[in-house]
């Protein structure tokens, strides 16, 4: 028996959101004055509302409008789609697993468990998202959606638990206590993926990356959760079938039921954006880097339940990747690991700033995070040498690398000509490079179909490395 029964009291916890808002934020105009106030209206109700429900209510009966997408718009989003329904971190074996029903009570325990150390910051990368993206319609968008985080109506609209206390519902009925899950977590039931995975999404948008932060809350969160938390639905059905033990389940049918609303209205508002190949490639390597976290997440958590991978993933995650290796297009031509004595700097670099690099990128632990170095088709390096550089004080022997078209004619670069950028690489034909130019002497930048220039790191993924290996 898998129930949506409502808790007598509801209780809502506030998270610490107002970190992420800017300090001046009462004092902006019209990006941040109207969304603001709106999103501090949303803090103060979460931090003391306390109601009684007497029914199971859903948002699944709000009757919400879903906005339709232009038809253009759709195209792109499905071909985006496309891309990433294979991910071993979308279309994971755990959740197939979990599918199944085929565990005990103690499995779920354990499993709730870990996994409540992601739900409770989850609303948390919304949060962030709100503090970059200068789209105004967006953020009254990533409003309500956080309104739904933490169980706030706004509209009138049927009164439902925040999801943290939806899950604690779940957990509750599998017979766990707040001291089970901590009020605030000590880090004892926290896995390092699923650490990992916070670091990776809080570095998206505190790093100003506005599109790769959209395209890790649509596509890496909103538009695939509805995948993942049915598989949980259908097992715990079976779960309670099978032992008659009565779970409540609403915290997972709440996902499968709203989430296709919220990215339908997370997409409306910067449909525009999808006309820009720039935009959309930004957009899609950070659902790339949100999927890749998530695996690392679902990896470290299947170890830690005893899950085996079955013997057709290894198979299917390497054919994924040299897909995504062999991607073409018409400025990048693949990302792929190379030595790096065979790629040719054409600038110094500084010693001071390479150190500070190294600092930053042992801080965060066993996983770095960085942007592909973009290299030319003939290995010249056109953007991060100063991450390359640290690459070497490390350790590291190979770099990830974004190979550009480096004569495609979107690619422009200041401060030098393509032609005396390209002539470092000479070295290995048996000719003698000139004098490397001063540090961040050139500058490369890639145009948008709209005319628009972007920094050409853009255009580089950004790339997990474990330096335990």
């Amino acid at each position: 028996m898998c129930t949506t029964v409502c808790s007598p009291a509801r209780e809502v916890h506030s998270e610490v959101l107002v970190h992420f808002l800017p300090p001046n934020v009462g004092k902006m105009g019209s990006k941040w004055g109207r969304t603001g106030a709106l999103l501090v209206l949303l803090l103060s109700h979460a931090c003391t509302l306390t109601t009684f429900a007497s029914q199971a209510a859903s948002l699944t009966d709000a009757d919400r409008v879903t906005p339709v997408l232009a038809e253009n718009v759709r195209g792109k989003v499905k071909e985006i789609e496309n891309m990433y329904d294979n991910h071993p971190g979308f279309r994971h074996y755990f959740w197939d697993y979990l599918a199944t029903g085929h565990y005990d009570l103690a499995f779920l325990k354990k499993y709730a468990l870990h996994y409540y150390e992601h739900v409770r910051v989850f609303r948390l990368y919304l949060a962030g998202a709100m503090t970059i993206v200068p789209v105004e319609e967006f953020q009254v968008a990533l409003s309500e959606i956080i309104a739904d985080e933490f169980g706030v109506r706004l509209h009138g609209e049927p009164d439902v638990d925040s999801h943290p206390e939806l899950f604690r519902r779940f957990m509750r009925s599998l017979g766990l206590n707040e001291s089970d899950w901590e009020l605030v977590s000590t880090g004892k039931n926290l896995l390092p993926g699923v650490a990992h995975y916070k670091d990776v999404h809080y570095g998206l948008f505190r790093a100003g990356l506005v599109e790769e932060t959209v395209g890790a809350i649509i596509f890496g969160m909103e538009r695939t959760t509805p995948h993942r938390h049915s598989r949980v639905l259908d097992g715990l059905k079976k779960f309670s079938a099978r032992t008659g033990h009565k779970i409540d389940c609403q915290f997972f049918s709440e996902h499968v039921g709203v989430d296709d609303y919220h990215n339908s209205a997370l997409l409306f508002p910067i449909e525009s954006w999808f006309a820009d190949e720039v935009q959309v490639e930004r957009m899609i390597q950070g659902a790339t880097a949100s999927f890749d976290a998530r695996k690392g997440f679902l990896d470290d958590l299947a170890r830690e339940m005893g899950i085996q991978a079955p013997s057709a993933v290894t198979e299917s995650c390497a054919k994924y990747h040299e897909a995504v290796q062999l991607k073409d297009s018409d400025l990048v031509r693949g990302v792929v690991w190379l030595p790096i004595e065979g790629l040719h700097r054409h600038e110094m670099v500084s010693e001071a700033r390479r150190d500070h690099l190294v600092e930053f990128l042992q801080s965060q632990g066993a996983t770095l995070v960085i942007p592909a170095i973009a290299v030319s088709e003939i290995g010249t390096v056109i953007d991060g040498h100063h991450r390359l550089a640290a690459l070497v004080a490390m350790g590291f022997d190979k770099a990830p690398c974004c190979v550009l078209d480096y004569d495609n004619d979107r690619i422009h670069v200041s401060g030098a000509s393509k032609s005396d950028v390209q002539a470092y690489a000479h070295i290995n034909s048996g000719g003698h490079p000139p004098e490397l130019l001063p540090a961040n002497s050139t500058r490369h930048t890639v145009v948008s179909h709209d005319g628009r220039s972007y920094p050409i790191v853009t255009l580089s993924p950004l790339v997990a490395l474990d330096i335990t290996l």
